[in-house]
């Protein structure tokens, strides 16, 4: 049962990423789409149910996995030139200027050129540029010391983390439905749909290769710090324009892709809050922490 507990959010993102597989079938292989007819109907047979139920299980973990860690890598990828992200979130938590005592909690921080800085300076007004290195720092301390005592652990540190990855996962989940939905929108007019689906896909294609030349650029190590995302996005280019020479089914695309935007909207906005409260709840508790452990020590 603990074991189901800690991978209850990867299941759910996995489970949430399995219609964009079966997207792909569609899109690509619908005359594959009786073998995922024949797999439903094994479902209703009390013989074959379990072991399909395992696989089923086996899969959503492994797609949970998967676009949990990719998702991270898109909600913390400087190379996009998003201007919310998880870094970009945590540093203004960090260096609200209404906070002023916060400045007085840091650690010692190690700057961009190997130099140990006071953890009171964490954010300079004259270096906003290093903000993101020294609460990067901090953050990373006061989380680790909070996991790290198991036992005075709070459960609300814990379900809010579970709550981020499920939304950030759930996010990314939903903007590759709804791009791919609109794909299939857009394939089924001969003309002008594919007219604007050859725009969409090229500027896609395009914000994936900038990026990867930025990724490359910056001299990232590919082994520390592969470009997942860049390759989902030159991907996703292709598959677009792959099917302008295609003929997609006659489905209700349209539909999917409003549905799909609207709750990727949903979860976005829930991510973004989210990050924002576990965040003032880590600077929290860890000040508790301590204060509680400087007045019972010795």
């Amino acid at each position: 049962m603990d074991a189901l507990k800690i991978a209850m959010e990867t299941i759910i993102v996995g489970s949430l990423g399995l219609p964009w597989m079966f997207l792909l079938v569609d899109l690509f292989c619908p005359e594959r789409e009786q073998l995922i007819g024949g797999l439903l109907k094994r479902l209703a047979d009390k013989a074959t149910a379990t072991g399909t139920g395992v696989l089923l299980f086996a899969l959503a973990y492994l797609v949970g996995a998967s676009v949990a860690r990719v998702a991270d890598d898109f909600f913390n990828d400087d190379d996009l030139h998003l201007h919310v992200t998880e870094d970009l979130i945590r540093s203004e938590v960090y260096c609200d200027p209404n906070d002023p005592w916060l400045l007085q909690r840091g650690t010692a921080l190690i700057d961009e050129a190997g130099h140990v800085i006071d953890g009171g300076h964490m954010c300079p007004k004259d270096d906003p540029g290093s903000w993101i290195n020294n609460v990067r720092q901090t953050f990373a301390v006061q989380e680790g010391s909070l996991l790290l005592n198991v036992s005075e652990n709070p459960e609300r540190i814990r379900y809010l983390h579970q709550q981020l990855v499920v939304l950030r996962g759930v996010t990314f989940d939903g903007l590759v439905i709804t791009v791919l939905c609109l794909f299939g929108a857009l394939a089924k007019h001969r003309w002008w749909g594919r007219g604007c689906l050859i725009v969409v896909s090229v500027g896609i294609l395009v914000w994936g290769i900038m990026a990867m030349y930025r990724h490359l650029g910056e001299h990232h190590s590919i082994a520390g710090e592969p470009p997942l995302l860049e390759i989902i996005l030159i991907a996703l280019a292709v598959a677009g324009l792959s099917l302008v020479l295609r003929d997609v089914p006659e489905r209700p695309y349209e539909c999917g892709c409003m549905f799909s935007a609207v709750l990727t909207g949903l979860a976005l906005s829930g991510w973004w809050y989210s990050e924002i409260l576990y965040d003032h709840t880590v600077i929290y508790f860890f000040y508790a922490h301590t204060h509680t452990a400087t007045h019972l020590s010795p």
